[in-house]
């Protein structure tokens, strides 16, 4: 087998990240000779130092100039560049990382058209929906196929990291078993009504008395107090990135919209409920089996926008969403 190094182009966002997670596995579990470095911008970056498929990783640093990245890049005299982002940022990237074999997305399937002018492979036609499926389709250049993938990934968390968080966890929560639910989401069309998140708590603490941690991002803070105002009972937990990911790793069940921590629950295999309306849990739900989704499917769906007048895609009930939190308890 011949030795490759070889240049992972995705740079964000959180999700985006994870779900390329699955595709890079799949090449390292069958090129394991491969040397596999993954570019991603630096608020990211410490949650791929838990994910074992890499080699290493260069950061994009926010104040960094195009010039200084590129140099980053062209000095790890790559063979191979596999830009899984699709956009003419990350396209040009590629292009200048010097590899020979530059892979990536025809101009029908790419966010941004343009950018496929920057490989020598290009996929297109592509069938498959799921934009983890999607993804892994760039391996087939190298001769990796769908059934080769790796469905399960095994994260490795330092232990001082596990420490810290089992420490928050047992301050809030004891011994209890909890679940997480999450009522941000980058768009508003994204976001569930936090005082229907609020009436679902006291569905679930009476009816299985579970102990419940909200999550919230930045500017999120709000949709979590207005959740602690119907439900007195539930805790809010604030958390970095890198803390989030092992928090969602130790829980019993999580439910949210389409956003980051979402995704990353579905690829710590936990039992996931998501709630979907702007965008399309078909592409970009969750990928595991213990998970299921919410979503209307009405004829305005999806549309990707962030701003509705009238997002009834998210108008559903919190008996709906009860009755399918049940069925994964019962899981």
């Amino acid at each position: 087998m011949e030795n490759k190094k070889v240049l992972i182009v995705k740079m964000s966002s959180i999700g985006d990240v994870i779900h390329t997670m699955i595709p890079v596995a799949t090449l390292k579990k069958n090129r394991p000779e491969y040397e596999i470095l993954w570019l991603v911008k630096e608020h990211i970056y410490k949650i791929l130092t838990f994910f074992p498929y890499i080699d290493g990783i260069i950061e994009v640093k926010k104040e960094e100039s195009f010039l200084k990245l590129i140099k980053k890049v062209r000095i790890k005299d790559f063979d191979i560049a596999i830009d899984f982002q699709g956009l003419i940022k990350s396209g040009l990237i590629t292009f200048l990382s010097g590899a020979k074999l530059r892979i990536g997305y025809g101009k029908r399937e790419a966010r941004e058209p343009l950018s496929s002018i920057f490989y020598n492979v290009r996929m297109d036609g592509i069938k498959e929906k799921h934009i983890i499926d999607k993804s892994i389709s760039l391996l087939r250049p190298l001769n990796i196929e769908k059934k080769d993938i790796v469905k399960k990934i095994k994260f490795k968390f330092p232990e001082n990291l596990k420490r810290d968080v089992e420490k928050k966890i047992k301050k809030n929560f004891g011994e209890k078993k909890f679940i997480i639910l999450n009522p941000g989401g980058m768009w508003h069309t994204k976001r569930w009504d936090p005082k229907r998140f609020g009436e679902l708590s006291k569905l679930i603490r009476e009816k299985f008395k579970f102990e419940i941690g909200i999550i919230f991002g930045k500017d999120e803070k709000i949709f979590a107090e207005k959740i602690k105002n119907i439900a007195p009972f539930v805790t809010l937990v604030n958390l970095n990135l890198e803390e989030l990911f092992y928090f969602i790793s130790m829980c019993e069940i999580y439910v949210g919209g389409d956003t980051g921590p979402t995704h990353m629950a579905s690829i710590l295999n936990k039992k996931c409920l998501a709630l979907f309306g702007p965008t399309s849990p078909y592409r970009n739900g969750p990928f595991n089996e213990n998970s299921d989704v919410v979503y209307k499917n009405l004829d305005c769906s999806p549309c990707h926008k962030r701003k509705c007048k009238n997002p009834i895609c998210m108008d559903t009930s919190v008996e709906e969403v009860f009755s399918k939190f049940k069925k994964l308890v019962e899981k």
